[in-house]
């Protein structure tokens, strides 16, 4: 086996010779210079050799140190440069994704295996923001997905999925105050809002033409998704915006207290982040886009029964 001294030693070694101090040396490698003066030492001592003399009180670093320490400072930058090229690679095979919390629960995690499997050579980087980040500030983001009318950027977006929205509660919850003969019952219902989607329910109760409910009373959550559970718990009526309860739904762990569907102002939007398109963009876009489809059939089937459907007021 090759007699090598350790990497700290030879760390130490190479900064020293470069800078021509150990004081400089130590400060680059966030040491000490009595750290950096024992590291050569060691391998002065383990070789035999004089790798720097002090001359008229300046350290100079003898020829064989001068032809060693450069070889190291080659090694380390190739070193640096494979690591570069590695790191290059990963970020090539990064599709960097930017959602609210809710969607990355409720809809995209749970669709993800299909993305993997089909296509294995990219890695999802998800970044779930509470609130979303402003779309300017989007760095290295390849693909937005947020909730909005399409007005609040001028990067290029495609309609995704159309948010709808319907009351939902646990069956349980219904259960204990039945009968509920009408919207305005919903008065006998603690009501769960979510603090980043506020005026979901003055926006459903206004076009179900109801007076008598305050829509701004009730328990609020974070977000959506924390309503939700809340909702599943049985702490109250929260209004579901159907992509994301469309599973609670058909497994009966929520229910529809009345089935009157409002289609939002607002919907999801696939926005094209600000950096040059790449297939892996391209193949996301066309599988997420074929995800949607899909839902939007099923989002149509479950809510065949539903009795109307209105426009949210302007």
């Amino acid at each position: 086996m090759r007699r090598l001294p350790p990497l700290n030693a030879l760390r130490a070694l190479e900064a020293a010779g470069r800078h021509g101090s150990f004081t400089r040396a130590a400060e680059e490698l966030h040491v000490t210079p009595g750290a950096i003066s024992r590291q050569i030492k060691y391998i002065e001592e383990t070789f035999g050799l004089t790798l720097f003399e002090r001359r008229a009180g300046a350290l100079v670093a003898t020829n064989k140190c001068v032809e060693y320490t450069r070889a190291l400072s080659d090694a380390f930058q190739r070193v640096e440069n494979a690591t570069g090229k590695l790191l290059n690679f990963d970020r090539e095979r990064e599709l960097n994704l930017s959602c609210s919390m809710t969607f990355a629960l409720r809809w995209m995690v749970p669709r993800l295996t299909s993305f993997h499997a089909k296509h294995p050579e990219w890695m999802m980087r998800m970044t779930a923001a509470v609130p979303p980040p402003r779309l300017i500030d989007g760095g290295d983001v390849d693909v937005f997905i947020q909730l909005n009318d399409g007005s609040q950027t001028d990067l290029e977006y495609e309609h995704l999925i159309t948010n709808e929205l319907v009351p939902v509660c646990s069956p349980g919850l219904l259960e204990a105050h039945a009968p509920l003969r009408s919207p305005a019952d919903l008065a006998r219902l603690p009501l769960l809002h979510s603090l980043l989607r506020p005026s979901h329910w003055p926006d459903w109760l206004a076009t179900a033409g109801v007076e008598n409910v305050d829509a701004t009373a009730g328990h609020f959550h974070g977000t959506s998704a924390l309503a939700y559970q809340a909702a599943l718990q049985g702490l109250g009526a929260a209004m579901g915006q159907v992509a994301f309860v469309l599973d609670d739904l058909k497994a009966g762990r929520l229910v529809t207290p009345f089935k009157i569907l409002v289609a939002d102002n607002e919907n999801f939007n696939f926005i094209w982040g600000p950096k040059e398109r790449t297939r892996k963009v391209e193949e996301f876009h066309a599988w997420i886009m074929e995800q949607a489809s899909a839902h939007a059939a099923e989002v149509r089937t479950v809510t065949a029964n539903f009795l109307r459907l209105n426009k949210a007021p302007a």
